[in-house]
């Protein structure tokens, strides 16, 4: 059969974790007669365009499958497909074994489904390496047919990321030829699984003794802003002296602390002389001392929360902190707009804690409402 024609892939990663690929069939004469792109799911801590490459030569692979089953009189011939990924077409020149090995390499479930399409083509493919971005020297008009392809696909893939058009559920397996694999509601685990397993043990062991230590129950934990905690444990150590980072790691050296160090015999509060000293009586203790300390406090909290925050969001917030400080039944605004989401908020948090909040504990929903504030905003200017 006359080879009239070709393809182009291309796959690209940025840097805040989003990645896509794009492929394409064309003829002879450079004319896109199929063209697709997709998403990518990749791991945060391994964020690289190498799968957006392969998954896009995997895509190729298929349509090529499709187009000799539904083409049945189609005989074996020469392919070309042109990508721009020097290190993609050195992996697959090699063959891989399905072993205990071998499946702990980093996006080994795509190279076993590359390598289980070829056997099925008749089609021999042969892959083309093809310089990346000519466009950046040369005029688009000029470049070869497989480099006009490419600069195509790039932009292709770059629109993906950008304004997605389809979104891939995060379920395993990813692709059809892969008998085994592990799920994980955060994260792909077949991309680097044997630190992904590790990770997730560590991970696991971590929240099971936070939610203890929080006394937060699971069912409730989902509602937690998380990535918030993780953002400020990473900016403030644990070896940080400061009363608000002590707080957070729960780290306050109260008497319930030495008590259960051994270092004294009595846990009770040595201002007000009525209740136990854990972080929580700390801070809604009603010692005069500890009352004007709680005020100074709340004043300064009030002067940084309002200017930039979306202001029912503020109001309340505010509400809801100074009410359970003072013992005072809590109150939630109506199950009207704009109102609603704050009170599923208010809610929230109080399920899994209003002690948490000063741990920096606190319900995701408050953030989602301020990030929908500031993106409105943004939008105006």
């Amino acid at each position: 059969m006359k080879n009239d024609l070709i393809s182009a892939s291309d796959g690209s990663a940025h840097t805040d974790v989003k990645a896509a690929f794009a492929f394409c069939f064309a003829d002879m004469e450079g004319k896109v007669l199929y063209k697709s792109h997709a998403p990518v799911l990749i791991d945060p801590e391994y964020a690289s365009s190498d799968r957006a490459e392969l998954l896009g030569i995997l895509g190729i692979l298929y349509k090529l499958y499709e187009f000799e089953k539904k083409i049945r009189t189609l005989k074996s011939h020469h392919f070309y497909l042109y990508t721009d990924s020097e290190s993609s077409i050195k992996l697959l020149k090699k063959t891989f074994f399905p072993s205990t090995k071998t499946v702990m390499k980093s996006n080994m479930d795509v190279l076993l489904e590359i390598q289980d399409v070829k056997k099925k083509l008749k089609t021999s493919i042969e892959l083309i390496h093809v310089k990346a971005h000519q466009d950046d020297t040369v005029s688009f008009a000029d470049l070869s047919v497989p480099a006009q392809l490419n600069v195509r696909m790039d932009k292709l893939a770059e629109k993906q990321y950008k304004n997605p058009i389809s979104e891939h559920y995060r379920k395993m397996p990813h692709l059809p030829a892969q008998q085994v694999s592990f799920s994980n509601m955060w994260y792909r685990m077949t991309n680097n699984l044997e630190k992904e397993l590790v990770r997730w043990r560590r991970d696991s062991k971590a929240e099971e003794s936070s939610l203890t230590s929080w006394k937060i129950n699971k069912p409730n934990a989902k509602y937690a802003d998380w990535l918030a905690l993780e953002g400020a444990m990473k900016k403030w150590s644990r070896y940080s002296k400061g009363t608000p980072v002590k707080c957070i790691h729960a780290l306050w050296d109260t008497t319930s602390r030495k008590k259960e160090w051994g270092q004294i015999h009595s846990a009770i509060c040595l201002l007000c002389g009525t209740e136990d000293e854990t972080v929580e009586h700390v801070l809604r203790c009603e010692h005069p001392v500890m009352v004007t300390a709680r005020k100074n406090t709340l004043n300064g909290l009030r002067n940084q929360l309002f200017p930039g925050t979306e202001i029912h969001l503020a109001r309340w917030f505010w509400v809801a902190t100074v009410q359970w400080l003072n013992f005072f039944e809590p109150s939630l605004p109506p199950k009207v707009s704009p109102y609603k989401g704050i009170r599923k908020a208010i809610m929230n948090q109080y399920n899994f804690g209003m002690g948490n909040l000063f741990r920096g504990i606190l319900s995701i929903r408050w953030r989602q409402i301020q990030e929908k504030y500031l993106k409105k905003n943004l939008m105006k200017m």
